[in-house]
């Protein structure tokens, strides 16, 4: 991959991260495989691994995080109800 091919793509992953969501669109296997695919050139730009680290760092963090619908759940559960 040429150098501004990588820049190009990296650069978009990076913007749109901030949307990047257990209950997006796109599954997080498909972001994956996105920055995944990067791997085989990050020496195209010197800062390309550690821009390509943090962007799998904050899928992990993505990942851990509860979906929408599971903390719907606990706010319905009849604990949550019975307080008064």
């Amino acid at each position: 991959m040429l150098h501004h091919q990588f820049e190009k793509e990296l650069t978009h992953l990076e913007l749109i991260s901030p949307l990047f969501s257990r209950d997006g669109l796109f599954a997080m296997s498909y972001w994956r495989n996105r920055i995944a695919a990067l791997l085989a050139d990050q020496y195209v730009i010197p800062s390309g691994a550690r821009r390509i680290a943090r962007l799998l760092d904050l899928l992990d963090e993505v990942e851990q995080r509860p979906r929408i619908e599971d903390l719907r759940f606990r706010h319905n559960t009849p604990a949550s109800s019975s307080r008064t």
